[in-house]
């Protein structure tokens, strides 16, 4: 088994009377709050580092360049979007009005990585349901992990046959828009040229002349509501073979593979 870092961030939101401002580059939503008490969302940045027995890990496989930070209140449209350049961000502040129901998410990034300039998704977690109050502290602690993707296909199909691929889990939160690739060699984002895409997610098994290993690959598009303004949609590719994920693959059957029958008849 593979132990793989995380890139670990905590935020501290703490009230101390009126707003300080994000380090960050960022976009904001506001409600009208110049008459709202403020509170203070503290953002420390950290490594977490994992440990199996005598070894110790401290280089994260993927190593992001961003980390942002999203704040937001779906009840009074309250949002705002800071990103921070990591290892160089130690600490950060971002103003939020007191209120209930906030969501906090953080989301690492590789800037601008492969052919198409977008901004990779690493790893992501988020916490909800939190309230600032008054003259009170609130930590929220988020440890950065991949998301976690459940795939459900066939492990096998005939040509022909229409091959269909489902999945769940934290694909459903995060991302708005999901695309099944397929190819008889690995994909992974630099050879995305030589694939080809699945209509809503299934696909009709090609013909081959043989038992033939077709390797699938999905990526996903983050949601609205972690985004930037203009910004081209940042996304998330899986499996990833940087990353150690073990291939996703589908064995296609050629029809006229046969075996062969022997009969013997005695009269």
């Amino acid at each position: 088994m593979n132990h793989k870092p995380t890139f670990a961030c905590i935020a501290t939101v703490l009230l101390i009377g009126c707003g300080g401002s994000g380090s960050g580059t960022g976009d904001s939503t506001e409600q009208d709050s110049s008459e709202a008490e403020q509170g203070e969302v503290r953002v420390a940045f950290q490594r977490a580092v994992e440990t199996q027995g005598p070894e110790t890990f401290t280089q994260p496989l993927d190593e992001p360049s961003i980390v942002r930070i999203v704040i937001r209140n779906p009840s009074s449209s309250f949002k705002v979007i800071e990103d921070y350049p990591v290892p160089d961000t130690v600490e950060a502040v971002i103003s939020v009005p007191v209120d209930t129901g906030y969501e906090v998410a953080g989301i690492s990034f590789e800037a601008e990585a492969g052919p198409f300039d977008r901004n990779l998704i690493l790893k992501l977690d988020k916490q909800d349901g939190i309230t600032v109050e008054p003259d009170t502290v609130t930590q929220v602690s988020m440890i950065l992990e991949r998301p976690d993707i459940i795939v459900n296909a066939p492990d096998s199909a005939d040509e022909g046959e229409l091959v269909s691929v489902t999945f769940d889990g934290d694909a459903t939160e995060f991302f708005y828009r999901d695309r099944l690739s397929y190819h008889d060699t690995p994909l992974s984002i630099n050879n995305l040229d030589d694939a080809t895409q699945a209509i809503d997610n299934s696909f009709n098994a090609p013909s081959v002349d043989s038992p033939t290993d077709y390797y699938l690959l999905l990526d996903f598009l983050l949601a609205s509501e972690y985004q930037k303004d203009s910004e081209p949609d940042p996304w998330y590719f899986f499996p990833d073979q940087a990353a150690d994920d073990d291939p996703l693959s589908i064995t296609i059957m050629p029809l006229s593979d046969f075996g062969d029958l022997e009969v013997d008849v005695q009269y």
